[in-house]
């Protein structure tokens, strides 16, 4: 490829390159059946001009958003603050806000579900961080779970009560519920029980890949894993709580930096009291999904509302 050098004059004038090989014309050369370049006639100068200071279209100010991604509350609750939240009902809680076992009240997040493993994730994708949280087991004999980096999770009361483990589950989405299997130990369990009906200080710390943990101010984890393989914990990842085989509950969440600054300091999101689905909730009545296509309003999903207060009065309103 021979390149003609490019001039710029008032016009911002250039001049294109000449190709005679391969790399602008792929040639079969066959000898006396083609000419030879020699022969060919020179290739054509092209001239493109581009004028800098002339516009041609312009770009409605009314447009943005282009290449936008919705993540965590930039588009709900950000660029559609005025949008009411999950209005069409299809947002599964599940995804978002724990399974249904999972409720808040003021600063206490409770598991009272039937599921045996669940889990409830939350915050932001955290990378080293310093995490306290404290919890009480009510009901069981499972273990609780504090859980950072997205998978990795100190599991107190774990075997019956017997053993504290350090370990990494499997990946699920958000808050989703479901038996969690096969975990990955990231360290030898550590022999001791976790006091029911009894408010526990939780304390995880976590530097690149060295996870320190502690209960009631005592160390019981100090690892650093470092074979590469699947007991590596992630680089980043959403913080939670959960449960193995009991209820429990969580509260005065904290999150702080390992220069102190604190990133998280509030509960995880998690269902009110008589929520429904995602966002909606009732009072003074009942109310059920409704997904039988042809009976939703929408032949997708709708509210189904009845009681005898004053506003339904006993009647099936459907929304």
């Amino acid at each position: 490829m021979i390149m003609k050098t490019a001039s710029l004059n008032d016009s911002s004038r250039w001049t294109a390159p000449r190709c005679r090989w391969s790399m602008c014309l792929s040639v079969l050369w066959l000898g006396a059946a083609f000419p030879s370049v020699a022969d060919a006639a020179p290739p054509a100068e092209v001239k493109v001009s581009v004028r800098t200071d002339v516009v041609a279209n312009t770009v409605d100010k009314l447009v943005y958003g282009h290449f936008f991604e919705h993540i965590y509350h930039s588009a709900n609750n950000g660029l559609w603050g005025d949008v009411v939240w999950n209005r069409s009902f299809e947002q599964d809680r599940e995804n978002a806000m724990g399974s249904p076992g999972w409720t808040t009240r003021g600063e206490i997040i409770s598991y009272d579900g039937a599921e045996p493993q669940s889990r409830l994730l939350g915050g932001f994708e955290f990378r080293d961080l310093d995490y306290t949280v404290e919890v009480r087991k009510t009901a069981g004999e499972g273990g609780v779970r504090v859980l950072f980096r997205g998978s990795a999770a100190l599991t107190l009361g774990a075997e019956s009560n017997s053993v504290h483990v350090l370990e990494v589950l499997p990946l699920r989405g958000r808050g989703q519920g479901g038996g969690d299997s096969r975990p990955v130990a990231l360290a030898e369990p550590v022999q001791g029980a976790f006091a029911p009906d009894k408010w526990h200080k939780v304390r995880v710390r976590v530097e690149d890949q060295r996870v320190e943990a502690w209960l009631d101010g005592k160390r019981i984890f100090d690892v650093q894993p470092t074979n590469g393989g699947p007991s590596r914990i992630r680089s980043a990842g959403w913080i939670g709580v959960g449960v193995a085989g009991a209820k429990a509950q969580f509260r005065n969440f904290l999150v702080k930096g390992l220069d102190g600054t604190v990133f998280w300091n509030r509960p995880l999101a998690a269902n009110v009291p008589g929520t429904i689905v995602e966002r909606w909730s009732v009072t003074g009545g009942k109310a059920r999904v409704v997904d039988t296509p042809g009976e939703a309003l929408n032949d997708a999903r709708c509210l189904e509302l009845s009681g005898t207060g004053r506003t339904i009065s006993g009647s099936r309103i459907l929304i």
